[in-house]
């Protein structure tokens, strides 16, 4: 093996032990298995889990430049005056103040020359200094910068007449401008839903992020009729109805990626609607179950499980718990050419290629039970229906999986030794329950600690009684106080999923047909193996992946 074979990947390791949160010792055994294996280096440092942004960073380090921190949220407006937002957004880069010497800009890529001469044009005399960052970062920080110079340059009397406007397709005027800087803004920053809350005398818009709410703006309450109209006109709704809840679909484009947004309005007590938009990215690909977060042993017993040849799987938890991402993730999987698969959705999120996909439509008569029963007459193998919310979907649901189908399903239920007993809730005799399901992962989306910026914390004693651990460490992880520019403040950067998983074995299953109480099911179902979901998610506190606030905040 060559010298210069060596040098390049030992470079790349020396650097990746400067990244927040890297293991140096995982990342030298990934090093020598590639070596001995003749994998591609930087392949194997991306499948121990090393992002391709955390590669970028490290390989300019190496070529000398800085690595700049960004917080979306407070960003220096001087620079400005210079490079207009209309600019930098174009070229993709970020001001980020004058220095002795110079402008420091952050960049995305250093290496595009066209880029970086246009800002020497565009600064000089004065010498550009370039700084290195995360591309997402720039763009979420320009759009916040956007969206405050549009919300700044907004009065009180610009809205009188456009709140009883009804024609508002989206164009150029005042609200227009406003919706369209706050979808930008809200999809920047990664959100999934936008909520819009008409209050006493303000209007307050807010993202929620990782799970999490944050305000992002408020605008005078003239404008907030003016807001819902927009969205509503762009959805195809009725303007003039403000007395009932409406439904509908909104597709946007935003930096290239085709959005659809999901908008439900909501009639209150204020002078104004309000309304929630929740964010389907059309270009975002279906994750697999190894980029879940699940442990090893919940991800095992879930993939036998879905092995199966028929019964019911099902998923469960709140709204916003994963629930469809984890069957999706399921489907992908078991979803081969040799099997027919059909499937029923509300909405339909993601679009697989050979698969039958139905789109509820309740005014056409096309609900979820009456959908089932057209594909049991399709010879289909597996079927996923979005959700079981009633007695019909749960009796075509379990016939389905009594018949020789293997059937995914979400359903709303906190625990899974408590989802048997929702379906026999809804009217599903017990022995036919404990016939048709197969396995229940019921789970929850818990936010990640920011590796840049998280610090450590004391052992609360008796937080960990519950494992029965010899020897605890001295720390665990919590997240720095104002958190950092990468997590914009928050100190929590992404989410994953902590799960349990209840295989209905025989003795569970004679438990879930004789009526058998929840906590007496909870005990069989551990002398049978589950581990619930609680102590799951200790283990990542334990290895410093999220906090115990954060653990005590998702799962009671």
């Amino acid at each position: 093996m060559s010298v210069s074979t060596v040098s390049l990947p030992s470079k790349l390791l020396a650097g990746l032990r400067t990244e927040p949160g890297a293991d140096p010792e995982k990342l030298s055994r990934a090093m020598q298995e590639a070596f001995g294996r003749g994998i591609n280096p930087v392949r194997a440092l991306v499948n121990e889990g090393v992002s391709i942004e955390a590669l970028e960073r490290v390989a300019w380090w190496h070529q000398g430049y800085d690595i700049a921190e960004i917080d979306p949220s407070n960003v220096d407006l001087s620079p400005f005056t210079r490079l207009p937002v209309a600019v930098a957004k174009a070229l993709r880069v970020l001001p980020l103040g004058k220095m002795e010497g110079g402008f420091r800009i952050a960049i995305a890529d250093p290496d595009n020359l066209a880029v970086v001469d246009e800002l020497r044009k565009r600064l000089a005399p004065e010498t550009v200094l370039i700084a290195v960052a995360d591309g997402g970062l720039i763009e979420a920080a320009l759009s916040a910068i956007e969206h405050r110079a549009v919300s700044a340059d907004f009065k009180e009397d610009d809205f009188e007449d456009q709140s009883s406007a009804q024609n508002d397709d989206g164009g150029d005027s005042l609200i227009a401008q406003m919706v369209n800087k706050t979808i930008e803004m809200a999809v920047s920053y990664r959100a999934s839903d936008i909520h819009i809350e008409p209050a006493d005398n303000e209007v307050r818009i807010r993202i929620r992020v990782d799970g999490v709410l944050t305000e992002i703006a408020h605008y005078p309450i003239s404008a907030g009729q003016g807001i819902i109209n927009n969205l509503k006109v762009r959805a195809g709704l009725d303007v003039a109805e403000r007395r009932v809840p409406q439904d509908g679909r909104i597709t946007i484009t935003v930096a290239g990626r085709v959005l659809d947004l999901r908008l439900v309005t909501l009639p209150n007590v204020w002078r104004a609607e309000g309304a929630v938009m929740r964010i389907l990215d059309r270009s975002r690909s279906v994750v697999s179950l190894d980029q879940l977060g699940y442990s090893a042993r919940v991800q095992s017993t879930w993939e036998r499980l879905a092995d199966s040849p028929y019964g019911a799987l099902l998923a469960t938890g709140p709204t916003g718990s994963g629930k469809t991402t984890s069957l999706y993730a399921t489907l992908a999987k078991i979803a081969t050419a040799k099997v027919k698969v059909c499937t029923v959705e509300d909405p339909v999120e993601y679009r697989f290629p050979g698969v039958t996909q139905m789109q509820v439509d309740v005014r056409a008569g096309r609900t979820f039970a009456t959908a089932l029963k057209s594909f049991l007459r399709s010879d289909p193998d597996i079927i996923l229906v979005g959700e079981i919310r009633d007695q019909n979907t749960a009796n075509t649901a379990v016939e389905a999986a009594l018949t020789g189908h293997l059937l995914l399903a979400s359903l709303h239920a906190n625990t899974a030794v408590s989802a048997p007993t929702r379906l026999i809730e809804m009217g599903i005799e017990p022995y036919l329950v404990a016939s048709a399901v197969r396995g229940v992962l019921s789970q929850r989306l818990t936010r990640k600690l920011c590796p840049n910026c998280k610090v450590a914390a004391k052992v609360p004693p008796g937080a960990f009684n519950v494992l029965q651990i010899d020897e605890l460490p001295e720390n665990i992880f919590g997240p720095a106080e104002k958190g950092c520019g990468r997590c914009s403040g928050t100190g929590y950067r992404g989410r994953l999923a902590i799960a349990e998983v209840l295989e209905v074995t025989e003795p569970i299953s004679h438990g879930i047909a004789s009526g058998m109480d929840l906590n007496e099911l909870l005990r069989v179902a551990r002398s049978e193996g589950m581990v619930p979901m609680f102590e799951e998610g200790l283990q990542y506190v334990l290895e410093g992946v999220t906090s115990l606030a954060e653990l005590s905040r998702v799962i009671n």
